[in-house]
């Protein structure tokens, strides 16, 4: 939304969020009107609810789209998970932008793949990996923009030195698909002296409160040789302080991701990660360069990886190092900020709007 703005500071900016909450509170101070409204959004979780009860609001949630496409010179789609504003966008080509953050898999991924190959609109992906995994055809406008990371002026590196126990972070939601039991499953592979010398914050919170996956991921923690190991936090909005106290991050993502914010927060702070070596984590760390690889959903090859990092603290100094300067050249707000306004400038031109 900022650099929507620096794109069109004269602009009236509308924007419609599916419900209220924080984020639409800040949104306010770049756009004109922030509207909540009740978007026609596939989940996965509820799948069911949305092709039974809810399919009978899809009437309406289409023309609540064809209004605001017809009243806008450009529309702006920032999730492929809001079909209602998808489907419309085949009848508005040359008004519409695309966004693609996600990269489903099984159904929905068909689904929705499906859907964007034909509505044939502009489309921006937020990996090389995402884009590869829808296949546009290449009269489609399409752009590949990474998502920008504020960081601070100046870090530290890490200072871990090989005498103190190693600190560990793993950053995100508590899910099957972000891999937390692997991380658990990985840490019970290694050598007890090995483990010992390991300290882990596993920080995240569940959707909607699953208590049997945060009791099942607790009962494998302590049942880990040294039980003491892994310690739990909630969702923090800010993880900067976690980012300064880690030496490395981990990303064992078990489903590829699209893009993977925490190496590059990692990266931003000088700090190495450890991912899993598919989807977009792949450009995000280079193994040996600024990380390290592992083979996905194999905790024998995860805790090869750990044990590297943890009788290498010469190589985590010099990851971090190189991480951060990549972060610079790919990864930094101000250069992102800058590639999204050249795209929507461009796609306004294409409609007359910018000289």
């Amino acid at each position: 939304m900022a650099a929507l703005r620096g794109a069109f500071p004269d602009a009236r900016i509308r924007v419609l969020v599916p419900k209220s909450c924080e984020l639409a509170v800040l949104i306010k101070q770049f756009a004109d009107e922030v509207s909540v409204a009740p978007l026609w959004v596939i989940r996965r979780r509820y799948l069911r609810r949305l092709f039974t009860r809810d399919v009978f609001t899809l009437p309406h949630a289409l023309a609540r789209a064809y209004a605001s496409f017809r009243n806008s010179d450009l529309v702006y789609i920032n999730t492929i998970t809001a079909i209602d504003y998808l489907v419309v966008a085949a009848l508005f080509r040359r008004k519409a932008v695309l966004h693609v953050h996600e990269a489903p898999t099984g159904i929905v991924g068909w689904t929705l793949g499906t859907l964007i190959r034909g509505i044939r609109v502009p489309t921006i992906f937020n990996s090389k990996a995402t884009r590869d995994a829808f296949s546009l055809p290449t009269a489609v406008p399409c752009y590949v923009l990474y998502n920008g990371i504020r960081a601070p002026e100046a870090v530290e590196l890490s200072s871990y030195n090989g005498v103190r126990p190693l600190r560990l972070l793993m950053l995100g939601r508590l899910n099957r698909a972000k891999g937390q039991d692997l991380l658990i499953d990985a840490c019970g592979r290694l050598s007890q002296p090995l483990l010992r010398r390991l300290e882990v914050r596993i920080v995240g919170s569940s959707f909607d409160a699953q208590l049997e996956l945060e009791e099942d991921l607790y009962r494998r923690a302590r049942q880990l040789p040294c039980p003491n190991v892994i310690r739990f936090e909630p969702f923090v909005a800010d993880p900067s302080a976690l980012l300064q106290w880690c030496d490395v991050a981990v990303v064992p993502s078990r489903i590829p991701e699209g893009f993977g914010r925490v190496p590059v927060e990692a990266m931003a702070f000088g700090r190495p990660s450890i991912v899993a070596a598919h989807g977009g984590l792949t450009e995000i760390v280079i193994d040996g360069v600024n990380g390290w690889h592992f083979t996905p959903n194999d905790p024998d090859a995860l805790a090869t990886q750990i044990a590297r990092a943890i009788t290498s603290p010469e190589s985590i100094r010099a990851f971090g190092q190189a991480g951060r300067a990549r972060y610079h050249s790919l990864f930094s707000a101000t250069l992102v900020n800058r590639q999204f306004r050249w795209i929507m400038h461009q796609r306004a031109a294409s409609i007359g709007k910018v000289a």
